[in-house]
């Protein structure tokens, strides 16, 4: 440990360095300053545990030391040193908590008696905050435990096995407390993230739920019930009104989602849990959970459960489709596009949940099964596989999801019955479209998704029907229509070129000579 030696008398901090037996005494350093600001920025930069200060100095005494010493680094020990018997100093170095008063002269026998004193105080007090800090870590990661346990229902949820197990751990958990849980669960999650990314994101999350949940109406305990779900488990404090409670949980919820917006680009939602004893929170948290998994319209909300209770009803749905689709008599592009409609317009007006969903996606496929058979085609060469997959995923956890997959749906069924009315198959258009946009540099996705079909099945059919792939059939459309412009106009081969989405002359070049015989001078010049 170090000491500062603190006089504006020179020869008086000379006389305690030479006058002291230093080898008998624990001190490493011994520092010594001339008055107050000098012992102040002696203490900020070295780590002081002994301060041996004189009273009587210019430009601050030692009780003004003391006293700053007192408000900043209070478990620094202090020594008086003084020429004067004065009582009133005596009185005041008491008041401010020093270890010992001396006189001078110095008695250096008595001073290194002092001075062993004080750092066998400061030793006993650095042994017993070390285990005091042991102690406090110990119980802490015991209450975290507690918690987790009872969550897991690892505890059985009755008074008695809950009392047991906290008397048995010598917990500071009141059996008598009134608690609130809070569900906070992150939404729109890049899911392409890595499992660092992952882990430094739930860390992120954790910190800003920390800082943020410091309450003064309650003591709150956080746990990581999973990578994206944190439980907050507050201890309401004696005599706190639930009006007061329920509005702080507000404001300190509301703050949490700005800053998960502000600094993680996400969006967070908020269950509150109603206030409970202490074996009724297992059945809280179920009930939260249960609110998350229904969620499936609101990304950013904060939702009390003790005004949400309808939210966990079901809805049946299955007859909403069938209703909607004998109404518009089999017209299945017009009721899809109705259905996306209304979901859209009046989802505020019924209970939109996981019930819903699954009802939902019953009622729906057998809408496109109906279609698939009447229609002689497989859905699933109808629907491009990657986006109807990426569609799909967003539509089973998301009211939005789902009335973007309706319409993608609607897009592709409205495609079928228009080609069926107007009697014109999926080649033919096909072909009318790369008549109409010859001039363009088009590729079989983007004539895949004029039609509405995949693209693989596409070109099985074009192939089928013509003979040729869709590639080879544009291409030979292409020099068709060069062969024209060389021989009825002036225009430039160049020219040509361009006006056939061959921005590249070579490449022009070779799949003209490929596909007639000759190169495009000698068939404009050859005539």
């Amino acid at each position: 440990m170090n000491l500062l030696i603190v006089d504006d008398e020179e020869s008086a901090i000379l006389a305690v360095q030479q006058g002291v037996c230093w080898q008998h005494l624990d001190f490493t350093m011994v520092y010594t300053a001339s008055n107050m600001a000098e012992a102040i920025e002696i203490i900020n930069e070295q780590k002081i545990s002994v301060l041996l200060c004189d009273i009587e100095m210019p430009m601050g005494t030692g009780l003004d030391l003391v006293e700053w010493i007192n408000e900043h680094r209070p478990e620094l020990c202090c020594i008086f040193m003084t020429c004067h018997a004065d009582f009133s100093f005596a009185q005041q170095a008491v008041r401010l908590g020093s270890f010992d008063y001396i006189l001078k002269p110095l008695d250096f026998e008595n001073l290194e008696r002092v001075l062993k004193n004080a750092a066998r105080k400061v030793n006993e007090e650095t042994h017993l905050k070390r285990a005091g800090d042991y102690w406090e870590k110990g119980h802490k990661a015991a209450e975290k435990q507690f918690w987790r346990e009872l969550f897991n229902g690892d505890i059985e949820t009755n008074e008695e096995s809950i009392s047991n197990y906290i008397g048995r751990n010598q917990l500071e958990i009141p059996m008598n407390g009134q608690f609130v849980p809070i569900l906070i669960s992150p939404r729109m999650i890049n899911e392409d993230m890595s499992l660092e990314d992952k882990s430094l994101f739930s860390f992120a999350l954790r910190n800003i739920t920390e800082e943020v949940f410091r309450m003064n109406v309650a003591i709150h305990e956080l746990e990581a019930l999973s990578e994206d779900r944190i439980l907050i488990m507050l201890r309401v404090r004696p005599g706190v009104t639930d009006t007061i409670l329920y509005d702080q949980i507000g404001q300190h919820c509301r703050t949490l989602a700005d800053a998960a917006l502000r600094y993680l680009k996400i969006k967070v939602c908020c269950y509150v849990g109603n206030k409970v004893s202490i074996s009724d929170i297992p059945g809280q948290i179920e009930q939260l959970y249960q609110l998350d998994f229904n969620n499936v319209v609101a990304h950013q909300i904060i939702i009390f459960q003790h005004t949400m209770g309808d939210f966990l009803k079901n809805f049946e749905y299955s007859r909403y489709i069938t209703e909607r689709y004998e109404r518009y008599h089999g017209s299945y592009a017009a009721v899809v596009e109705e259905i996306g409609y209304t979901l859209e317009r009046d989802f505020g007006l019924i209970v939109v949940n996981k019930a819903f969903m699954n009802q939902f996606f019953k009622g729906f496929y057998y809408m496109l099964s109906d279609f698939s058979e009447k229609h002689k085609v497989f859905l699933r060469d109808l629907v491009a596989a990657k986006e109807n997959r990426e569609l799909l995923l967003k539509a089973e956890n998301s009211l939005d999801g789902l009335v973007e997959w309706v319409k993608y749906i609607a897009g592709i069924l409205n495609s079928w019955e228009n080609n069926h009315t107007n009697r014109k198959t999926p080649v033919a258009l096909v072909k009318d479209y790369i008549k109409e946009h010859i001039s363009e540099e088009l590729s079989v996705d983007t004539l895949a998704g004029y039609v509405h079909l995949n693209s693989d099945y596409l070109n099985r059919v074009f192939k089928k029907e013509t003979g040729i792939p869709i590639s080879k059939y544009m291409v030979t459309q292409k020099m068709e229509q060069a062969k024209w412009l060389l021989r009825h106009t002036d225009m430039p081969i160049s020219e040509v070129a361009a006006a056939l989405g061959y921005f590249n002359y070579s490449s022009f070049n070779r799949n003209f000579s490929k596909i007639v015989g000759r190169s495009p001078q000698e068939y404009k010049f050859d005539k």
